[in-house]
């Protein structure tokens, strides 16, 4: 069908080639000889002990109702001191805010994203103003907060290796593009700086290209000495 001779697909095509060169590139020089033992994670893991902790995490009851007048009227009373389990019960129109009778139980970022601006802004046993969600407006109300836990090892070992690993790639990477930067110099033409010689090992595109072709020809007549006469 000669789609290779179309200009917007030999232009994607030479991108892709140039992204898996670079991608195999970097896994064969880099990361690929990284690698971190049962010991060293050890070690990391009691440096970092306090840095390695679990997200904070908030206990908090939440009131939709459908009008902001509506909230005005919830909020002010339960600022006045009104219970807010009471509360729950006279005014949440969506009884599916959350799971626990509109309690959140304890729950870290994320887990209730419509309300995680506010909730996670305010101190213990505050209550908010109202604010909009998809599903009207809502009053929360923090009852706990779990300040982050140290995680033990057993559950710190994934992270570790991971931080670990990106330490060690990082600085591997910067070492090798430092000799790379030596080994393939780039000449920079004062007149023309747009125009730049790159000195390399690897064949041209041409060649890459010529080098496909002949492979295409080569696949090709292997086929038709196959098909019967």
């Amino acid at each position: 069908l000669k789609v290779l001779e179309i200009p917007e697909v030999a232009k994607d095509l030479k991108a892709k080639k140039e992204r898996f060169l670079v991608s195999t590139m970097y896994k064969d020089q880099i990361t690929d000889q990284v690698a971190v033992n049962e010991l060293d994670v050890k070690d990391y893991y009691d440096t970092h002990k306090d840095e390695l902790a679990g997200p904070e995490k908030r206990n908090f009851s939440i009131i939709v109702v459908s009008d902001k007048a509506k909230a005005d009227e919830v909020a002010a009373l339960a600022k006045k001191g009104e219970p807010f389990a009471k509360l729950i019960k006279n005014y949440a129109e969506d009884k599916t805010a959350a799971p626990d009778g509109n309690r959140t139980g304890l729950v870290s970022r994320g887990e209730f994203p419509d309300y995680d601006a506010v909730a996670f802004s305010l101190a213990e046993g505050a209550i908010s103003d109202p604010f909009q969600v998809p599903r009207g407006w809502a009053i929360v109300k923090v009852d706990k907060i779990e300040a982050p836990q140290p995680l033990p090892y057993a559950s710190a070992i994934a992270t570790v290796q991971a931080e670990m690993k990106a330490q060690q790639t990082e600085a591997l990477f910067k070492e090798k593009l430092a000799s790379w930067r030596k080994d393939y110099p780039i000449k920079i033409y004062e007149r023309n700086l747009k125009k730049a010689e790159l000195k390399r090992t690897r064949p041209s595109d041409a060649e890459l290209e010529q080098r496909d072709r002949e492979a295409r020809s080569q696949m090709e007549q292997q086929r038709n000495q196959q098909i019967p006469q």
